[in-house]
């Protein structure tokens, strides 16, 4: 919205899941969350912590943090500590 897009046009391609809503505020690709996701599933046994997380995405902690805080509520990662994992199904 602040970039000027309206917010019935974000709500679209949430629904569409082109996009991915974080945080009531923050909605970011698809592709984005996608890169996320894949490198939690590369790290079963080591985890990943949200500083490799934002190096591997090239982003701040800013999106980083509310990217594994989606992923916990998701189910697709557990948290242990700092690091999290991909959860076993």
């Amino acid at each position: 919205v602040a970039a000027g897009v309206p917010a019935d046009v974000i709500d679209a391609a949430a629904r569409a899941g082109e996009v991915v809503r974080l945080t009531p505020d923050l909605v970011v690709t698809r592709a984005f969350t996608d890169r996320g996701v894949a490198l939690v599933r590369e790290h079963p046994e080591d985890g990943v912590t949200v500083s490799a997380l934002r190096a591997h995405l090239g982003t701040s902690r800013k999106y980083a943090v509310p990217l594994v805080e989606w992923m916990d509520r998701e189910g697709i990662t557990r948290r242990d500590g700092d690091l999290r994992f991909p959860r076993r199904d």
